[in-house]
């Protein structure tokens, strides 16, 4: 199972300086139990909605994100203030790793929008179904149809969560956001929908900043595979994830264009990263 993404990735992990503890070893086990536990009793007390093929309810979801970044020794820092959960609207991210799910799930109580393999990932496959993510193909002639799914869904008072990048970076450059994301956005003509550009950005390790070195660490991206990445970060000590929420905005401010509104996007949620990295926050 790997990472996909349009960026070589050339850094050797072999070739990084040693950041484990001697304890390492059984801190990962004892971080990867302790998650298994955790979703075996959440998933318990969510049976009731699982039986039936219902979508858990949020505060489930959000205490699954909030108790395993605690178990994985992360802390979430947010910067702005984001737009309610108890409405429609979209909040569009760039990505970095399967852990940007946990860090926005435990700040955002909203269903993400997912490519459609994840679906069959161990674990965390079985996760995004239960929390209601929306999958889809990545091809067009399923577009029509996923356009259809992401404006019904839109109808709903539950905010949508995207990465409109299409693929995971390595935390450095945010690439151009695809504007597709965006045409159910073009069938509410009546009303509004608030959307929210967000970045996020893996910043230190035990409380030291990360740089280009160690970024890899946290960000999945390219060739990697997931289950060697995932050990690695098992045994890596506290982190630290920036969350920056933007002012937010609607396609109507850009007469409709999706794709004007996916640059708009980008230079904001790139501004905010740049941002990030030169410490400003």
């Amino acid at each position: 199972m790997k990472a996909t993404s349009h960026q070589n990735h050339s850094m050797n992990h072999q070739s990084l300086p040693p950041l484990y503890e001697a304890s390492a070893p059984f801190k990962k086990y004892y971080k990867l139990v302790a998650i298994l536990w955790l979703t075996l009793v959440l998933s318990m007390i969510g049976l009731p909605w699982i039986i039936v093929g219902k979508q858990v309810p949020i505060w489930i979801s959000r205490s699954w994100h909030k108790t395993a970044l605690k178990i994985l020794g992360i802390k979430v820092k947010i910067h702005g203030q984001k737009m309610s959960h108890h409405q429609s609207g979209m909040f569009c991210s760039n990505h970095l790793s399967y852990l940007d799910i946990m860090a926005l799930g435990s700040v955002i109580g909203g269903r993400f929008v997912s490519r459609a393999d994840v679906r069959h990932w161990p674990l965390i496959g079985y996760l995004a179904k239960r929390q209601g993510t929306i999958f889809i193909e990545r091809n067009k002639k399923h577009a029509e149809h996923h356009i259809t799914m992401l404006g019904n869904a839109l109808d709903k008072p539950i905010p949508l969560i995207v990465f409109a990048e299409g693929t995971s970076t390595n935390g450095v450059t945010v690439l151009p956001m695809k504007s597709t994301l965006f045409q159910p956005l073009t069938l509410h003509t009546q009303t509004s929908i608030p959307i929210q550009p967000v970045t996020i950005s893996y910043k230190k390790h035990y409380g030291l900043p990360m740089g280009r070195i160690y970024e890899p660490l946290c960000a999945w991206y390219g060739d990697m595979e997931l289950a060697p990445h995932l050990s690695e970060f098992l045994a890596l000590g506290p982190i630290e994830i920036e969350v920056i929420f933007h002012p937010i905005t609607s396609i109507e401010k850009f007469d409709g264009n999706r794709k004007l509104l996916a640059e708009y996007l980008h230079q904001e949620i790139a501004g905010g990263l740049n941002s990030i990295r030169q410490n400003r926050f």
